[in-house]
């Protein structure tokens, strides 16, 4: 019986290790993509495909296309947003509550036609603390591709209220994270941060959290956030 037992534990560890999934942290892009994450005339150090556009699988990009000189508050996450998720993932708000759009924030390509810009928008997640911590959105992959995922986030396109940092965890394993300290000051001006998931098993679920910045201007214990971009990794 001892010898059987023996035998039965590297195999109970190789199952352990094939559902090992990582997160880690890829990079910022804060000065050179601005409004242009789909024009591949730019080039991109960042983009993981090559092609120099962000998002080649997919994205969410929040209640863009608005024209107007008020702001625009909808009761939903998802209203008028920019939406070609990749089949492989699906994002469900946790504490983003409503969305917002207004002539203030940062123009970006339209993403069905990158010669034309729209005005982008935010989801937001109200009541945080200041200086504090909370959840915005679980990501749930299945299928995904083999080598893993970039996930960028785009953030910093808002006038203010905007994260002073963004951090990604595994769900079920607080020691799976990584995070971004975001540009402090950089105000509608859409800047990307990147984050590389890799051994992504049929379930594996990411909760993206988000700390207020006390310097950004925000004295209504808000968080805003601009979108998402999806890129296979090679």
């Amino acid at each position: 019986m001892k010898k059987l037992r023996f035998l039965c534990i590297p195999a109970a560890f190789a199952v352990v290790q094939a559902h090992a999934a990582q997160v880690a942290a890829a990079g910022a892009d804060t000065s050179t993509t601005r409004d242009a994450w789909r024009t591949p005339s730019v080039v991109k150090r960042l983009d993981a495909d090559g092609d120099n556009v962000y998002g080649t699988d997919g994205y969410l990009m929040f209640l863009t296309g608005y024209s107007g000189d008020k702001h625009v508050l909808k009761p939903t996450v998802f209203a008028n947003a920019s939406e070609a998720l990749p089949r492989y993932v699906t994002i469900t708000p946790t504490g983003a509550r409503t969305s917002l759009a207004a002539a203030s924030f940062a123009l970006i390509d339209d993403p069905t036609d990158p010669a034309s810009d729209f005005l982008s928008g935010v989801a937001i997640a109200p009541g945080v603390p200041l200086g504090g911590e909370v959840s915005m959105f679980r990501l749930v992959f299945k299928n995904a591709p083999a080598k893993g995922v970039r996930v960028g986030v785009m953030v910093n396109n808002a006038v203010d209220r905007n994260p002073g940092a963004i951090r990604l965890a595994l769900d079920g394993n607080a020691t799976v994270t990584a995070s971004h300290h975001t540009a402090q000051g950089a105000r509608s001006q859409a800047c990307y941060y990147f984050f590389d998931l890799t051994g992504l098993y049929d379930g594996a679920s990411f909760t993206l959290f988000v700390t207020e910045d006390t310097t950004d201007n925000n004295k209504s214990g808000e968080v805003r956030l601009g979108g998402f971009t999806f890129d296979a990794l090679p």
